[in-house]
């Protein structure tokens, strides 16, 4: 799912990632101790997962110049594709 978010140029934060598990568990009917109050997993959960599977989130930087000018049309192109799918 990261990859597919990175794909589509957003990022995904701590408390999305809580909010995704739980309802990704819900969708599939799967027995979990999420709390069903704030429909979010748990902080020490989501850091145990990411642990686990070696994955790590980051803050995102702001824009670079360099990558302000790789932004071409093959680069737009690709997103509006992206866009497209979604729709």
């Amino acid at each position: 799912m990261q990859e597919e978010m990175q794909n589509r140029f957003y990022g995904l934060t701590v408390s999305g990632l809580r909010s995704t598990d739980f309802q990704l568990a819900e969708r599939n009917g799967l027995s979990n101790p999420f709390s069903k109050k704030y429909k979010l997993a748990g902080y020490d959960w989501a850091a145990s997962f990411m642990k686990r599977h070696k994955l790590s989130l980051r803050t995102a930087e702001p824009t670079s110049m360099t990558r302000l000018t790789g932004f071409d049309r093959v680069q737009v192109s690709r997103f509006f594709d992206n866009l497209g799918d979604v729709l």
